[in-house]
């Protein structure tokens, strides 16, 4: 997490990345490359999980899209709980994402 931080420092006080990779999108049009970019990061297995979060990291950077840092490290620790919960919260907050008015 620590050298993702350095990547791209700056934090957000809420959400999940879930919600950071719904923000990078026009809600009226769901674009299939980032949707299949998160699904690919949801499916990660934990061995795999160090690759495809410097790429999420690198593409929120490139969106200007803040990250919740504090939620992460929570989130990754208990990225292999047998109930998922965190990559279901995660796809809760990505395809369930409305626009904030």
């Amino acid at each position: 997490i620590a050298s993702l931080f350095a990547l791209h420092p700056v934090s957000a006080q809420s959400g999940n990345m879930g919600r950071h990779f719904a923000q990078t999108q026009d809600p009226a049009e769901r674009e299939q490359a980032v949707e299949r970019r998160f699904s690919t990061l949801l499916a990660a297995h934990p061995d795999d999980l160090p690759f495809y979060l410097r790429q999420a990291v690198s593409y929120l950077k490139s969106k200007d899209v803040p990250i919740n840092w504090h939620q992460l490290i929570r989130d990754i620790y208990n990225w292999d709980h047998p109930d998922r919960f965190v990559q279901h919260n995660w796809a809760n907050a990505f395809w369930g994402y409305t626009a904030e008015e």
